[in-house]
């Protein structure tokens, strides 16, 4: 460790420890829970460690998680086991196998009330004989959109002809976008008190190669669907929000992650370009009696709609890192 580094993890050091007060031994409040399934990776990973690409569509889902303003953690199976109730929403990504215990506590959390939302082909066929599910493969050049006003490009599987409950954006074939056949892109089945809904292609990947405002859009919709999040975040796409509870406080973590991180050719960053407004919308018991930004103490603009319950609150930018803390 050289001289010249202590001096920058100084200054790394002070800005965690500026935070440490209010994230330190902060709990997460269960919204969205990622499946990253550790058995799915022991069945079809060819090594041990190392990875050849199959982590690749879960990265590509939390990006696109991340940049419509979700809130959630990413758990496996032995994490969700026994404790599935406390998450509004479960989100499988795309993976090939399933353990058939785990599969049936999924289905039984869906039939108390809670939400899944299944992404994929493969995802789509582990459930097939399950829910009676007879939507026809296929692979090839194909847009998606959410509303028929924007089309993005995707190349892979994709379910066309589910016809297995209420549908949702719109799928065609590279040559049919004009006059031919279009495809619905999501479904939605009711399951007991709950529900299940299935993106019908492999996005995961694609997002993460091809971001589109096109997938941001229909994943946001769709998300609208399923579950009603506590937290509703309206800004720029580079912003992450983690939303998490210390001392009887909500504390809403705001992270820029503008600039060209994903950039392999750029070394270092001269600067994070502050990004905003971000809107935040709530609903509360009560009116809040302290809505701070911490640790800028920068001023913010609220409102409380006494009838509706509802707290929003106008942020004009985000630097690197921000806490909305409400009591």
């Amino acid at each position: 460790v050289h001289k010249w580094q202590i001096d920058l993890m100084k200054e790394v050091s002070e800005f965690c420890r500026n935070r440490e007060i209010y994230c330190h031994k902060a709990q997460f409040i269960p919204q969205i829970a990622v499946l990253n399934s550790t058995y799915n990776r022991y069945h079809t990973s060819k090594f041990l460690f190392q990875c050849e690409g199959e982590d690749q569509a879960l990265q590509g889902i939390t990006q696109l998680l991340c940049e419509t303003g979700q809130t959630f953690e990413i758990l496996s199976e032995h994490n969700l086991t026994g404790c599935m109730d406390k998450y509004p929403l479960i989100v499988v990504p795309e993976i090939k196998i399933i353990d058939d215990q785990f599969k049936s506590e999924l289905l039984e959390y869906a039939k108390k009330g809670g939400s899944l939302l299944l992404i994929g082909t493969d995802t789509y066929n582990l459930l097939r004989q399950d829910l009676e599910l007879y939507g026809e493969l296929e692979t090839g050049d194909y847009l998606l959109s959410d509303d028929g006003s924007g089309w993005a490009y995707n190349h892979g599987a994709f379910i066309k002809n589910s016809f297995a409950g209420l549908s949702h954006g719109l799928m065609a074939l590279q040559t049919d976008i004009d006059d031919g056949a279009k495809y619905a892109a999501a479904e939605i089945v009711r399951h007991g008190d709950g529900m299940i809904g299935f993106i019908l292609a492999d996005i995961g990947d694609t997002y993460l190669r091809r971001k589109s405002h096109v997938h941001r859009q229909f994943m946001k919709s769709m998300l609208g669907r399923l579950y009603e999040p506590k937290i509703v975040m309206d800004g720029p796409m580079y912003v992450d929000m983690t939303v998490m509870e210390k001392d009887s406080a909500l504390m809403i973590n705001l992270v820029n992650t503008a600039g060209p991180h994903a950039n392999k050719d750029v070394y270092t960053i001269d600067d994070i370009p502050p990004v905003g407004p971000v809107y935040i919308k709530m609903k509360c018991d009560k009116e809040p009696e302290v809505v701070k930004l911490v640790p800028s103490d920068t001023l913010i603009r609220t409102a409380w709609d006494k009838r509706k319950k509802l707290l929003s609150v106008k942020i004009p930018q985000i630097n690197i890192h921000e806490i909305l803390v409400i009591r």
